[in-house]
């Protein structure tokens, strides 16, 4: 599965011809990496979602899912943002939809799995954060940061490590 989506992913860049337009990217894919590693590091000993495979260790999973494919698929989401609002909104609902049936898939494939009552819903509302907020951050760095404690500290506070 994860090599399934690493091939498609980089299907997607190739044919859609966004790579070219990975350097300009870069910054709202760091920002990216950079909060998905602070959730890691928050939640090391009480992760909300584990992957999975018969071939890679959870650990090195972790790390391709980190520094290959969340900036393969920003780069995709980013590459074609339209400027428009409406037309942005749109094509944001389109990849929250497609990135939630992505992890509804790698949930029935066993790629993934979910704890402490993180479950798909929790998946959709992250990336709705994290679309909206990465295309804000090519705009104003320092506005995406900011709207970026409220939702965090929201998640931290409803899934805190005590949780069962």
């Amino acid at each position: 599965m994860h090599v399934g989506l690493l091939i498609w992913l980089i299907h997607q860049n190739t044919v859609k011809k966004s790579w070219p337009r990975l350097r300009e990217n870069s910054h709202p894919i760091f920002y990216v990496v950079v909060c998905n590693s602070l959730y890691y590091y928050i939640q090391k000993k009480y992760p909300l979602w584990t992957f999975h495979s018969q071939v890679m260790g959870e650990f090195f999973l972790k790390f391709f899912h980190l520094l290959i494919i969340m900036p393969l698929s920003m780069n995709r989401f980013l590459s074609e943002l339209p400027d428009r609002s409406s037309k942005r909104a749109l094509y944001i609902l389109k990849w929250i939809l497609v990135s939630s049936l992505v992890e509804w898939f790698g949930l029935k494939a066993g790629a993934i799995s979910f704890k402490k009552g993180w479950n798909l819903a929790w998946s959709a509302f992250i990336y709705t954060f994290m679309y909206i907020l990465s295309s804000i951050y090519q705009r104003s760095r320092f506005l995406a940061i900011s709207m970026s404690m409220l939702p965090a500290a929201f998640l931290i506070f409803k899934f805190r490590k005590n949780k069962k």
